[in-house]
């Protein structure tokens, strides 16, 4: 068991490795997709399915397909655009997010309560009331948010093809 977890792990790193260094955004995509897939299956081994369940079906079934749209409503020529342009120039950002999820693990590695309490009182029932509770509008509000971001990117789209 101890191999198979660290096995994926060395697997799912490679993966995330390779969304960083692959040129294509669709290679990307299907390392993101291949990613979270082995993810998953951690979830689940770790003894968290509702977690497993809820990675594929969200991430997997609907964020990824997002990720997939875009690239192919973009279209190929502005893909290699995007390919030629160098991965170097966003290090100073990506390096403030290194810092800032070092910073994080490391608040919460000296938290006094041990890890797995704050785990066990996460849940499905948690999870629902929190989406369908209180913030029932502000999920509804973000759903909102994202239509018409993409309706915005169609319509961009179309005029640029009415100028060529």
């Amino acid at each position: 068991m101890i191999f198979l977890g660290f096995f994926l792990l060395v697997v799912l790193a490679a993966l995330l490795l390779g969304v960083l260094l692959l040129r294509d955004a669709m290679y990307g995509v299907v390392a993101v997709a291949a990613a979270l897939g082995i993810l998953a299956i951690l979830f689940y081994l770790l003894g968290a399915p509702f977690l497993a369940a809820m990675e594929i079906l969200l991430y997997l079934g609907a964020i990824l397909v997002l990720f997939l749209f875009t690239l192919m409503l973009i279209g190929p020529e502005a893909r290699a655009a995007a390919a030629r342009q160098s991965w170097r120039s966003g290090w100073p950002l990506g390096a403030l997010l290194l810092l800032a999820f070092a910073l994080a693990l490391a608040a919460l590695l000296w938290q006094q309560q041990p890890i797995t309490t704050a785990i066990h009182a996460l849940g499905p029932a948690l999870l629902g009331r929190a989406l369908f509770g209180p913030n029932l509008w502000w999920s509804e509000a973000v759903a909102v948010l994202l239509f018409v971001v993409i309706g915005a990117v169609l319509v961009l789209h179309a005029g640029e093809k009415d100028h060529d």
